[in-house]
C-alpha cells in the first residue's frame, strides 16, 4: 500500500474548513475581512507546527 505525504497546503485547508464550521456553529460570522485574515494567519501557524501521528499497529 503506497501512501503519499500530506502537503502543508492540504493541512491548511483541513484546519480552515473545520475552524469555519466551528465558528459558524457558534454564531460568529467568519465572512468579515478582519476575521478572514485572522483565520488565515492562525491556520498557517497551526499547519506549520509538527504533529506526532500514531500509526496503527499490525498483528
Amino acid at each position: 500500500m503506497s501512501r503519499t505525504p500530506i502537503t502543508q497546503r492540504q493541512i491548511e485547508k483541513a484546519i480552515e474548513k473545520s475552524t469555519k464550521r466551528v465558528i459558524a456553529e457558534s454564531g460568529i460570522n467568519p465572512s468579515t475581512r478582519s476575521g478572514s485574515k485572522e483565520l488565515e494567519h492562525l491556520v498557517k501557524r497551526l499547519s506549520s507546527q509538527s504533529v506526532a501521528v500514531s500509526q496503527p499497529q499490525r498483528d
